[in-house]
């Protein structure tokens, strides 16, 4: 039992100093990002915003603030000091970005992408980091092309049509081949007409070298070619 006691002494000192090193410990503010819960949609030429904020509530003008593509190497747009970083930014969107100042005092951070193009669409991660904890959101963008939503119309008009121009377009082949069908009957039928009496005239031709039987057999011979 004195063993016992001796060692619950070391255990609960031990315990008791965690807790007040937990208690003098400063600790971070603790929070979410929040990302839009559908892509942003933007036609090319317009300018795009990109929104995303704390949750809890809260000010981020002392956070850092980063919105990338698929990396950290890829640099959209950096926040820090209270003012915006250039070292790190990629070319291509150097001059065309911003941050809505107005919501960093409610910890919202909306990246304005200025005069966008089609190779803007995709991902992307905005980042809020407060000391040594951060948190990201994602959000994606989708970039479209103006001249196919104006000729979308037109294409969907045109998807309606197709069928109905396929079935009259079927059916006038198909009289075009009876057609077609009964012009060849017609010119069998007259070309073995035409045979038959050329081979009529050569029988009458030398009809006084033919007996009653040779008659006969030759007018069997044309025999249905006779009836036009």
């Amino acid at each position: 039992m004195k063993m016992a006691s001796s060692i619950d002494f070391p255990l609960l000192h031990l315990f008791a100093c965690l807790v007040l090193v937990q208690l003098l410990t400063p600790c971070s503010a603790q929070f979410s990002v929040i990302g839009p819960p559908g892509p942003i949609l933007a036609m090319v030429g317009e300018d795009a915003d990109l929104p995303c904020h704390l949750s809890p509530k809260m000010s981020a003008e002392t956070m850092e603030l980063m919105w990338v593509r698929s990396s950290l190497r890829e640099v959209v747009y950096e926040y820090a000091n209270g003012k915006e970083v250039e070292e790190n930014q990629m070319a291509e969107y150097r001059g065309r970005t911003s941050i809505l100042r107005d919501g960093i005092t409610e910890g919202k951070a909306t990246l304005r992408i200025y005069d966008v193009t089609a190779s803007d669409s995709g991902n992307y991660l905005c980042y809020f980091q407060d000391e040594n904890f951060y948190e990201k959101a994602m959000v994606e963008l989708e970039v479209a092309d103006p001249f196919f939503w104006r000729a979308r119309p037109w294409i969907v008009a045109l998807a309606g049509t197709l069928p109905v121009l396929l079935l009259l377009l079927t059916g006038a082949a198909y009289f075009l081949w009876k057609q077609q069908q009964v012009i060849e009957r017609v010119q069998a039928e007259k070309e073995e007409e035409r045979w038959a009496r050329e081979y009529l005239q050569r029988i009458l031709r030398r009809s006084k070298s033919l007996d009653y039987d040779e008659w006969k057999m030759a007018l069997f011979q044309v025999g249905p070619g006779l009836e036009g």
